[in-house]
């Protein structure tokens, strides 16, 4: 059997152990009512309670006494500040703007964990630069403190075959955010890509910039950015130094009552001095909660450069099946 076979193989072997019942969510009104089931979130005003007898239920959140969850839920209040954590008493729902409960969403700040991690990994395909099937890891670390937010998130893709490595690339991304009203922000970024196959040695990119949250609740998020950064390059044969304009958008939307995310998200980068150039990064597919902290992940990631170094392809498209955790 290949290796590339087993390793998809081994994800749905984990898939079928691991996709298990959730325990029941509690939720009382006011009036002294007792229902259970699967609690999907509060959006526009309303509790959405998942009842295994009588499908979905919609409550009225002012008629809503308390919630109770084993699983826990990104809470965002009235005054745009954020948490994650299970339901319980000391919840005051009417001060609850909207919450979602995803696994996959859960890598926020929690005030009692502090950070919350995500991990995926599992069988990928490349064209472009190599043509190899390898494990693909991709890890993100996640800080929410009130309006203040902190992503650290990494790339690794790497394969070695009879002693001799044939893919070894490194993408990483710190990123701070600090949100005002209205929906606006500002953010200090630092990136760092490594590609010896592509004959970049290392680049590391520093910026900032403004951006717009056009959408962030329960259904979706979406949100732009567009910044200035500094470039600072090393290739295998010479180094640049640049200033560019740096753009970034996150989409993501909720379909099939929250048990499947559609995502993507995309930066570029193009120099003051070479405008007609650029260099994009961006990744997009589906992704589906399975149970407690797992998901199950499709996603393409291509990564294209329109003046890449010499003898290099244009484009990576790399194709993905991976399971994640948070914890």
């Amino acid at each position: 059997m290949k290796r590339g076979q087993l390793s998809f193989g081994w994800v749905l072997v984990v898939v079928s152990l691991l996709t298990v019942p959730n325990i029941a969510d509690v939720v009382r009104t006011k009036s002294g009512d007792k229902l259970t089931g699967d609690v999907r979130g509060i959006q526009a005003g309303r509790v959405l309670l998942e009842s295994g007898y009588s499908g979905l239920i919609t409550l009225k959140q002012d008629q809503v006494a308390t919630i109770e969850t084993d699983s826990k839920y990104i809470i965002v209040f009235r005054d745009r500040t954020r948490t994650v954590s299970v339901f319980n008493d000391d919840i005051d729902i009417e001060k609850i703007q909207f919450a979602h409960s995803h696994p996959t969403n859960t890598r926020f700040y929690d005030s009692t964990n502090g950070w919350e991690h995500y991990v995926e990994t599992g069988l990928s395909l490349s064209q472009g630069n190599s043509e190899t099937s390898d494990i693909k890891i991709l890890t993100e670390s996640n800080l929410v403190h009130k309006t203040r937010e902190y992503t650290l998130k990494n790339s690794i893709a790497r394969e070695i075959v009879e002693a001799n490595t044939t893919k070894s690339q490194i993408d990483s991304n710190l990123r701070t955010r600090s949100n005002y009203n209205r929906g606006t922000f500002n953010s200090l970024n630092l990136g760092y890509y490594r590609d010896p196959f592509k004959g970049v040695n290392s680049r590391v990119t520093t910026s900032a910039g403004l951006g717009y949250n056009f959408r962030d609740d329960s259904l979706g998020k979406l949100a732009s950015e567009i910044g200035i950064s500094g470039i600072f390059e090393e290739f295998q044969v010479g180094s640049d130094d640049a200033i560019a304009i740096r753009w970034q958008v996150d989409f993501l939307k909720t379909i099939f009552g929250g048990r499947f995310e559609a995502f993507h998200n995309h930066t570029g980068l193009t120099k003051f001095d070479e405008l007609g150039s650029f260099v994009l990064a961006s990744s997009s597919g589906l992704r589906y909660a399975l149970t407690g902290g797992l998901d199950l992940n499709f996603r393409a990631d291509i990564y294209h450069e329109t003046d890449p170094p010499p003898d290099a392809e244009n484009t990576d498209l790399t194709y993905s099946a991976t399971l994640g955790v948070s914890f």
